[in-house]
């Protein structure tokens, strides 16, 4: 995922030497250098970003006030950062546990009394410049809190330098432009001496020394003319310093010396010096001794105590004198050579100074340069011999850059390879990618409050509000061009051409100015045309759009002119929410290409992909903002809305990148104040449930940086700029990654735009879902062949030693050939060779899952592993039985072998976890899917399917197992039902404890009083033993007794023990009392639906009150149509079941108010090909399935399969959305004329349309062709009144009883017209026509139909 790879977290001015500490909790020596108002922590070594310390923290501020960090400071020897911000100065100390992601905390503050300039701090003694004099204060540390007090101040006249000697004795001070040094007494609080020097002063250092007790006494001072003195006093005066060596530059005996002579750290060099020496020596003989004499050589530095000054020349050579002698005892004269003279290029030639460190705790030198900031890893062993490699650059070269004002937002070209940072109070900067620095700064632009940058950087369009002037800047050309413009409110770059340019401005009013800019070449000015301001769209337009927005080219596989010749430049919404999207013309007038409802009202942000996916935030109340993402195509059967999530925090900025072409994937980066948050589109799936749009990723700002966000944006290439305050961080997914600590991570970090693709786009042949899919569609044979394929590259990969897998995929005009079962039979392949090796055999996939279970596939993860080989297994058991099995048996085996296999492996994964690991995607489901139990429902092969339900269960199906999979659901023999009752009663009895209030109820609904009685017999132990034995000795066929049951029950109800009160319920005889405890007390309405079939049938009052009043109105609330077809389907009115496929729940809510109480609807769910399945099968089955289909639109069928094959491209499954759109019949199933029926019909008939459907059930045949039951005569003649207002269909007068002969009485003409019945304007003729008569109804011929 993304990690950060560039910070810019503000200028580094160089005004003095960076100061470093160390952070204890890791031993990493930390570089500090204050940007702005807070202060910048640098990894030394590596220059890498750590944090930023936020002065405001200690330091108030007033309102619109920034406190600017002056001075920086540390104690070494108490490991304190100081920070002053005018006469305020802030410490903080480093914290030294990990437990905090904060590097430092609040250590204490101090008020001075005038502006400080300058500090220094040692061992807790802080001397301060400020005005005309130096304060003394001392760190009380005896105290709760650590407090400074005032220790003594002296008066010097604008001290430029200050430095105190390390065993706190002596200050020396140099006054500002003198030519002399000031030292001071700590003890007797006196100046003691002054120094003169030929030329002013710009630094004093006190020398410290680990072998010698003169470490006061000796100074080294530094002038403008490079030149380093070395004071120390003699024997005879032990407090007077006297001169004692000068070193110049002309003394390295170089030229073209393009750098101070800058000190070496002794401390530093003879510990790493040291360090390096303690490894022993490796190689031949030759080596190690040629190793032994070099080591020999540097000793001398250590032993001898060398101090080292050095320069570097143009060249990058770094040259190295050494004095000698300064702590012998008895002082001796000085001496003073060269030692060092290394090879060029070692350091970069561009550098003034450079400080030399050892990092004890990785073992490390390293140099700092400044300026640039630079830092260089040094092998001590190697460079002071003067060897090649001994310094090796460690960082790169952004450090000390960024933001040189607060950043208001950012703005990008097209392509993403140049950006503008817009800061606050105007003007701004323009940056451009680069290959290895991450992003680097372009040029700046002075003025303007609105700005777009375009032709790659090198033009800028500002808009200044005060002037109302918007002005061009080309970079390249320096050159302006101004002109005149109205107040607008955002500028948008439509055309963005190498030459020309076309830029379009909105006003307030929402009209829109298109400026035109053609850029200077050959002594050509700049030129710009203006058009406007216009009304938008068009000078007719009455409605003002809210928003104006531009759709964001941001497509890395597209160069600017394709972006804007391609796709919509513009997206407005309305005050009402409505989303349009327009693209120019080439007569300059703009075209809407679509719009979407949202029904959302104040929109806060919006923002625009490329691929027309519009993220759009409302505030929803106090503190609450909705994220909402749409797409751009709107039907009945999609809304748009694709993702909905409410944020405790506000949003502060959106913006849009995507993966290359031609999967061209959406990614969504949400700005909140301290982080980000990354989402892209994730496939649906069957596996389990899931949001269409999931969080990959989240950069967090809060550890690096104590300002909010500001904005951030994508990048080409998948880079994510934040900007915070005046610091950039930048992010991408490149495959090198260190953790904080600069430790390999655990996990390599995978690249984002390979993390969307495995969330999203196509997939591939074996992958599980597109295996199931085919499946549930029929394409038996292809998948056997993928199978095959998948275990020929298993076997490849193993053959040759390979880890990778080489797929063959198969061509997608096998997926369009192959065959697609929208009925419910199932076309076999011929018989194959079962001695053939490599054809589909149980020899070849028991290899195959062998493979699978010992190696994970490399593009699939745990969970779609196990699914794969499910799947796999699936196929094989189908295969072996697929004489016996259906094409809904099918897929109902699929769906419980998928059930039950991945719910073990989840149950054993979450045993093997900690408590604290995260769950998988697919969690365990309790049940079956509705889905998958219609299956079932509509399937000839329910007595396999209930062989193979009992398998699945082990062999003993009890109540949590029939409810899981909806045995009672599906049944639809009535003795089936009773018998599976019974042997789960059964079951339900032996389980456990055997205890009989278990089966009670199933055995009271069987009737089997008797059974249950010798049941409790045997239960002895039982603390209800005594009662129920009596109790049920009695006669439950009178009704006293079948009243002292209810009784029973009702007082049960009270103890709260429902399933004992449902069962004395049933053994009162009061099924609807046990069904409404089992629904209201139990929540469970399957087990009510049981007792109701079991007791009643299907036709019976209770189950029908539970199918109307609770089944149906929890279809609609939950939006589930597979429930709801059903429930009509069960409550015989089969054209409702299939309408509610494909008919908005809302409209079809309205029409069946009367009947039934419907309240809350859901989301109308039409991600499930499948439905497309069902409609397909039912649509002309029967004759009310056939009136159903009557109601629905050609319009609305063609958008349904529409909407099908975008989800089933959604779900990675292209080829199967090619094939669905290329083998859908949109053929009518109708009765165009009604026979005999209609020779025996005093109405008129409307003319039938003709048929022309490629059903099994319904195709044309020849007249002469009788085919008896094609259709199932279901009709109820009492219809119901019309359910689409579009085309009503009339009421049908009720028929007479086939019994009884109804006299034969013309009807009045007034009747004849009331009652006959128009033809449809679309064509299809009336069902009902011929059934509207008041004769006997003979026989039903299915040859009159002409089918």
């Amino acid at each position: 995922m993304l990690k950060l790879r560039h910070s810019l977290p503000g200028q580094y001015e160089f005004t003095s030497a960076p100061a470093l500490l160390t952070l204890p909790r890791d031993g990493v020596i930390a570089l500090a250098y204050p940007s702005f108002d807070v202060i910048n922590i640098l990894e030394a070594k590596s220059l890498r970003f750590l944090q930023s310390v936020n002065a405001n923290d200690v330091i108030p501020h007033a309102d619109g006030q920034v406190n600017g960090v002056e001075c920086v400071a540390v104690d070494k020897e108490l490991n304190l950062l100081l920070g002053s911000v005018r006469d305020r100065i802030g410490v903080w100390e480093p914290f030294s546990s990990f437990r905090n992601r904060n590097l430092f905390r609040v250590h204490s503050t101090l008020v001075h009394k005038a502006r400080v300039k300058r500090m220094v701090s040692r061992k807790g003694l802080l001397a301060v410049i400020g005005g005309e004099e130096v304060t003394l204060y001392n760190l009380d540390t005896g105290k709760d809190l650590p407090m400074w007090s005032l220790t003594f101040v002296f008066r010097v006249d604008s001290c430029s330098s200050l430095a105190i000697s390390p065993g706190l004795t002596r200050m020396s001070c140099v006054p500002k432009n003198a030519n002399e040094v000031y030292i001071y007494s700590l003890e007797n609080r006196r100046r003691i001496q002054c120094i003169p020097h030929m030329y002013r002063i710009e630094e004093v250092v006190w020398r410290g020394s680990t072998t010698s007790n003169r470490s006061d006494t000796i100074l080294y001072t530094v002038t403008v003319d490079h030149t380093v003195r070395i004071y120390m006093p003699v024997l005879d005066s032990a407090e007077h310093l006297q001169l004692h060596a000068a070193l110049d530059l002309y003394s390295f005996g170089v030229s073209g010396i393009i750098s101070r002579i800058c000190l070496f750290d002794r401390g530093a060099v003879v510990d790493s010096l040291c360090k390096a020496m303690d490894r022993p020596a490796e190689g031949s003989p030759q080596v190690v001794e040629e190793e032994k004499a070099r080591r020999a050589r540097l000793r001398c530095i250590i032993d001898e105590g060398w101090d080292l000054f050095a320069v570097v020349t143009q060249d990058g050579t770094v040259v190295v004198r050494a004095i000698t002698n300064v702590d012998r005892r008895p002082p001796t004269l000085l001496h003073q050579f060269a030692t060092l003279h290394s090879p060029s290029q070692t350091l970069l030639p561009n550098m003034r100074d450079f400080i030399f460190s050892y990092e004890p705790s990785s073992s490390s030198a390293f140099f700092v340069t400044i300026p640039p900031l630079q830092s260089y890893s040094v092998s001590p062993l190697s460079f002071f011999d003067a060897q090649v490699n001994g310094v090796q650059v460690s960082s790169v070269e952004q450090a000390g850059c960024g933001s040189l004002g607060p950043i208001k937002s950012f703005v990008r070209t097209a392509s993403g390879l140049a950006f503008g940072i817009c800061y606050k109070n105007g003007g701004g900067e323009v940056w451009r990618r680069h290959p290895d620095r991450g992003i680097v700064r372009m040029g700046r632009w002075s003025s303007g409050h609105i700005s777009v940058v375009f032709n790659e950087g090198r033009a800028v369009a500002s808009y200044n509000k005060s002037t109302q002037k918007l002005v061009i800047f080309h970079l390249p050309s320096d050159s302006t061009s101004s002109v005149d413009l109205p107040d607008i409110d955002s500028l948008i770059v439509l055309k963005d051409w190498d030459v020309r340019a076309s830029i379009l401005a909105v006003t307030p009013h929402r009209s829109v100015i298109q400026i035109h800019c053609t850029w200077p070449a050959d002594h050509i000015p700049m030129r710009l045309n203006t058009l406007g301001p216009t009304p938008f769209p068009s000078s007719s337009s009455k409605d003002n759009p809210a928003l104006i927005l531009p759709v964001d080219p941001m497509g890395w596989s597209f160069t600017p002119d394709l972006v804007q010749g391609v796709h919509d430049s513009l997206l407005t919404i309305s005050h009402s929410g409505v989303l349009a999207f327009w693209t120019l013309t080439g007569d300059g007038e703009w075209r809407a290409t679509g719009r979407v409802h949202t029904q959302r009202a104040s929109i806060k942000l919006a923002k625009c992909s490329t691929a027309k996916k519009s993220a759009l935030v409302v505030t929803v109340g106090e503190g609450k903002e909705e994220l909402t993402v749409w797409d751009h195509k709107e039907s009945e059967f999609s809304s748009g809305l694709e993702y909905a999530q409410i944020f405790d925090e506000p949003i502060r900025d959106l913006d849009w990148t995507s993966t290359v072409a031609p999967q061209s994937q959406s990614i969504l980066a949400i700005g909140f104040a301290q982080h980000v948050v990354l989402l892209c589109q994730q496939r649906l799936t069957y596996f389990d449930d899931e949001t269409a749009w999931v969080e990959i990723g989240r950069v967090e700002s809060s550890q690096l940086t104590p300002y909010y966000i500001s904005d951030s944006i994508w990048l080409a290439g998948g880079m994510l700029l934040v900007g915070a305050g005046h610091q950039m961080f930048l992010y991408d997914s490149s495959k090198e990654s260190k953790s904080r600590n600069g430790q390999p991570e655990d996990q390599e970090t995978c690249d984002l735009f390979e993390i969307v693709a495995s969330h999203n786009g196509p997939l591939e042949d074996h992958h599980p879902q597109m295996l199931l899919q085919c499946l549930l569609w029929g394409k038996i044979d292809l998948v056997k062949d993928i199978i095959v394929r998948l275990a020929a590259s298993f076997d490849a990969a193993e053959s040759t030693g390979s880890e990778s897998l080489y797929f063959t995929r198969l061509s997608p005009w096998r997926f369009l050939s192959g065959h697609a079962s929208y009925d419910s039979v199932i076309t076999w392949s011929g018989s194959v060779d079962d001695d053939d090796p490599n054809a589909f055999s149980r020899i070849l996939v028991k290899r195959l899952l062998r493979k699978l279970e010992q190696k994970r596939h490399p593009h699939l993860s745990e969970t779609e592993q196990a699914h794969l080989i499910v799947m796999i297994q699936t196929t094989l058991e189908i295969d072996e039985q697929r004489r016996a099995l259906d094409a809904n048996g099918l897929r109902y085996l699929i769906s419980i072998r998928s059930f039950y296999t991945l719910n073990r492996r989840l149950e054993a994964s979450d045993g093997s976890k900690p408590n604290n690991t995260p769950s998988t995607r697919a969690g365990k489901r309790e049940r079956l899917r509705y889905r998958d139990i219609v299956w079932a429902f509509h399937s000839e092969s329910q007595q396999i399917m209930m062989d193979a339900s009992t398998e699945a269960c082990g062999g003993r199906m009890t109540w949590s197992d029939a409810k899981a999979l909806g045995v009672f659901l599906w049944t639809r023999s009535s003795e089936d039902l009773k018998n599976q009752m019974e042997v789960l009663a059964r079951n339900q009895y032996l389980l456990g404890d055997r205890d009989p209030v278990s089966c009670s109820l199933f055995y009271f609904a069987l009737g089997k009083t008797k059974l249950v009685h010798g049941l409790w017999r045997q239960a002895a132990w039982h603390k209800d033993y005594a009662l129920m034995v009596k109790f049920l000795s009695n006669d439950f066929t009178e009704p006293r007794w079948r009243t002292a049951a209810l009784k029973n029950a009702f007082a049960l109800l009270g103890k709260q023990r429902f399933e004992f009160a449902a069962a004395f319920f049933m053994l009162g005889g009061s099924l609807q009392d046990a069904a409404n405890v089992c629904i209201k007390q139990l929540n469970d309405f399957q087990l009510a639906i049981a007792l109701a079939r079991v007791v009643e049938g299907d036709s019976g009052p209770v189950l029908r009150g539970i199918l109307a009043k609770i089944v149906v109105p929890l279809a609609f609330k939950e939006g589930n149509r597979w429930l709801g077809s059903w429930a009509f389907w069960m409550l015989d009115r089969r054209d409702l079941a299939v309408r509610v496929l494909l008919a908005p729940l809302g409209q079809l809510a309205l029409v069946l108010k009367e009947e039934f109480v419907i309240g809350d609807i859901g989301n109308p769910h039409f991600d499930d090909p499948s439905l497309a399945l069902l409609f397909a099968q039912l649509k002309s089955k029967s004759l009310q399935t056939v009136k159903g289909v009557s109601e629905i639109s050609g319009q609305m069928e063609f958008n349904f399969v529409l909407q099908m094959a975008r989800v089933f491209c959604r779900m990675g499954c292209h080829p199967l959305a090619l094939a669905i759109t290329t083998s859908w019949s949109f053929d009518r199933p109708t009765l165009p004329t009604q026979g005999a029926v209609r020779r025996n019909s005093n109405v008129s008939s409307a003319p039938s349309s003709p048929t022309l459907s490629r059903r099994a059930e319904i195709q044309p045949r020849p007249r002469n062709h009788t085919r008896r039951k094609s259709l199932i005569m279901d009709m109820d003649i009492s219809a119901l009144p019309p359910t689409r207002t579009v085309s009503p269909v009339p009421e049908v007068p009720i028929p007479v009883p086939l019994e009884v002969e109804a006299p034969k009485e013309e009807a009045s003409p007034e009747v004849k017209d009331k009652n006959t019945i128009q033809p449809r304007k679309t064509g299809v003729g009336s069902l009902m026509q011929a059934t509207k008569q008041e004769v006997k109804v003979p026989e039903f011929d299915m040859g009159a139909f002409g089918f």
